[in-house]
């Protein structure tokens, strides 16, 4: 695939995976843009389209940072951060390239979920589960319904991931998680792109509405 690469705020993370691909033969553009801003991303979809001519596949993958804390500490507008940018970013992402995965009678969305959706999810993240449980949802909805036009949409579900994301996660917590795992250790972002890959790949062409749970095993 020729890649475009969006980012938010950290412009030198996107352009060290923008290097990456080049040096590796791939193509890539870097596409900047605020995902909850529905004007910003149709502007995005419309220079890829531009530049690329057609857009086959879309992986939501925006997250906000990950801070515990006591549900009788939160503000609404402490959840409602989780679902602009997981929720609403993801529904902003695939309406613009719905119309063109329509027309070409293809697309493929890959939704990136949680483990916490399906299982025991740890304490003081009420936001980011509530969040990833609604992605959920919005993924089988889709599924069913753009499934007759060619349209595959699913999961992946890490488990806890060695990312920034995760760096303020304290060290005690990510022992233990490890430990807990059984294959005992944390998920890699290359554990998660393999599987992300055979959903965009032709190898998964029956697959849609489901989840891929990249965990370890936990």
């Amino acid at each position: 695939f020729a890649v475009a690469i969006n980012y938010y705020k950290n412009q030198q993370g996107a352009q060290r995976v923008n290097d990456q691909i080049l040096k590796e033969g791939g193509e890539a553009i870097l596409c900047p843009g605020d995902v909850t801003n529905n004007k910003v991303v149709q502007e995005m979809v419309k220079s890829v389209v531009r530049k690329y001519g057609v857009i086959t596949s879309l992986v939501n993958n925006a997250s906000t940072r990950i801070v515990p804390q006591e549900f009788g500490l939160l503000q609404w507008e402490d959840i409602q951060v989780h679902l602009d940018t997981h929720v609403k970013g993801a529904f902003n992402c695939i309406r613009a390239v719905l119309d063109g995965f329509i027309k070409n009678g293809y697309g493929n969305i890959v939704n990136i979920g949680s483990i916490y959706s399906d299982s025991t999810p740890p304490l003081n993240l009420t936001g980011y589960v509530i969040a990833k449980n609604a992605l959920n949802a919005l993924t089988k909805s889709l599924s069913m319904e753009y499934g007759p036009k060619g349209i595959r949409v699913n999961n992946v579900s890490p488990g806890m991931t060695d990312t920034a994301l995760t760096s303020e996660t304290p060290e005690k917590t990510r022992l233990v998680t490890a430990m807990q795992t059984p294959l005992r250790r944390l998920a890699k972002p290359e554990d998660i792109a393999c599987a992300i890959s055979f959903l965009l790949g032709d190898d998964s062409r029956y697959i849609t509405g489901e989840t891929l749970r990249v965990c370890g095993g936990k």
